[in-house]
């Protein structure tokens, strides 16, 4: 039985999910391809569950890191700074499922990024392709102030149980897994294959922790609303449900027709409570298990601050120059720890700078716990900022270009890369999205400020075709 006494926030390990051998692996078998052995099929087949995705441009690639739940830290921004510079374009682009993408990559260099990127511990590898994406979570998993408990540990085992498994490495279709913290559900779990959303309940007294586990969502031509499969799943049985489902989805999904190849599609076939109890029949042959060193998944928390002066962030971020009160009124929110804060970095259209990712890292350190966090909005999350640093904090964001605010709102649309560089794309969703943008912040300084003030909650989402990269169904 599971309680809220189990971890909580302890030092983590260091995070790696590199390899040198998926970096040589991918070597070798380039190597194959440009000798002939390999067909174009086969080798377009295996770059994609490496992270590298072709463009409409011929000659380039796109790079695509996973992010694991979103967690960043300095080196590894300095890495993906290194890739940035030296193999693409400069910037990089986080996207709304937490990963960073580099384009117009040669594939001459590819190698070489992706062993930059091992060195630090990230890894292209299941970016994309048929197999277990990205899981992603709640940026503020661990210092909101209303989850019940931090989903990060479990978000990690979790990605670590699916990450090169053989189990995943050839579905029907891509399957993505998202864990949200409190019922607001922020990871959007009701548009993923699996979404798993923290919750409690009493027990002979007792407060127990467990999840709500939701199946089959999705965005696309066919939107769907996932349909719960537990109400209430203890922490042991999270894996062995999580690898029932992908099991269950991997015998009956669709594998001649990609427009109908997502769980979604398999669940209306079948029906739901016949596909419910294949899950559970796959289930109950999977003992429950929960990983030993999960503890060690959960970033660190800072010394715990005694003494401090009533509503103190409410007063730090009142006061000080317009610019800096007009950036906290958006972007930093205290924690659930007294006397932290947590600072959004604004990044239109999900752009970041190699030498914006550098001083991120530098700030993240310096203020912070020398991490930060991706957001499904394309932005930066730095937490674990003393509250009375946050103008410190905002000066060095300015010093960089990342002083903008409304961070998650009306002036901060999301968009996906659009035909600027997508293959399937229709439109140039980020050109849209800065007109709409220039637009509407035009409109504020014409007289029109209170009108936008007002609507600053709403948000808009720019998708370049059907597929709903950019998560337009969910926009508003």
């Amino acid at each position: 039985m599971a309680t809220d006494e189990d971890p909580g926030t302890v030092e983590g390990a260091e995070r790696r999910f590199g390899s040198p051998q998926d970096v040589e692996e991918f070597v070798r078998t380039l190597e194959a391809y440009e000798r002939g052995e390999i067909g174009p099929d086969d080798f377009r087949t295996f770059r994609l569950t490496r992270g590298i995705y072709g463009q409409r441009q011929d000659d380039v690639q796109m790079i695509r890191v996973k992010i694991p739940q979103g967690i960043l830290n300095g080196s590894q921004l300095r890495g993906l700074a290194e890739v940035a510079r030296r193999y693409s374009r400069g910037f990089g682009h986080v996207t709304t499922r937490q990963n960073v993408q580099f384009h117009f990559v040669k594939m001459a260099v590819v190698p070489e990024a992706m062993d930059a990127l091992e060195r630090t511990g990230l890894t292209t590898r299941e970016a994309c392709g048929n197999t277990v994406r990205n899981i992603t979570a709640c940026p503020m998993a661990g210092v909101c102030t209303t989850e019940p408990f931090d989903v990060t540990p479990y978000g990690e085992a979790v990605t670590r149980f699916f990450l090169r498994n053989p189990i995943c490495q050839a579905l029907p279709r891509k399957f993505k897994i998202s864990f949200s913290g409190c019922p607001s559900d922020c990871a959007l779990g009701a548009m993923h294959d699996i979404g798993v959303i923290a919750r409690t309940r009493e027990n002979d007294g007792r407060n127990e922790i467990g999840f709500k586990v939701v199946i089959g969502g999705g965005l696309s031509v066919s939107p769907q609303d996932a349909w719960v499969l537990h109400e209430f799943l203890p922490p042991e049985r999270l894996i062995p449900v999580c690898e029932a489902v992908v099991r269950v989805f991997d015998r009956t999904g669709n594998r001649r027709n990609k427009g109908q190849a997502r769980m979604k599609y398999a669940i209306r076939k079948l029906g739901w409570e016949a596909f419910k109890a294949e899950i559970d029949k796959e289930a109950e042959g999977i003992p429950g298990t929960r990983d030993p060193e999960i503890s060690k998944y959960v970033e660190d928390a800072r010394p715990e601050r005694a003494g401090l002066p009533e509503g103190l962030h409410a007063r730090v971020a009142s006061s000080g120059p317009e610019a800096f009160r007009a950036w906290a009124a958006t972007n930093a929110k205290p924690q659930r720890q007294p006397g932290y804060a947590m600072a959004f970095v604004t990044l239109p259209r999900g752009d970041i700078t190699a030498e914006q990712m550098e001083a991120v890292a530098v700030l993240a350190e310096t203020y912070g716990h020398g991490t930060v966090r991706t957001t499904q909005d394309q932005n930066l999350l730095v937490r674990w900022v003393k509250s009375e640093d946050l103008p410190a904090l905002y000066a060095g964001l300015a010093a960089a270009g990342l002083a903008q605010g409304e961070a998650g709102r009306l002036l901060d649309p999301t968009s996906c890369p659009g035909a600027e560089s997508c293959k399937i794309a229709i439109t140039g969703s980020r050109e849209l999205t800065l007109a709409v943008k220039e637009t509407l912040t035009a409109a504020a300084g014409n007289g029109g400020r209170d009108l936008i003030a007002a609507a600053g909650d709403l948000r808009i989402k720019v998708s370049g075709c059907p597929n709903s990269c950019g998560q337009h169904h969910v926009a508003g």
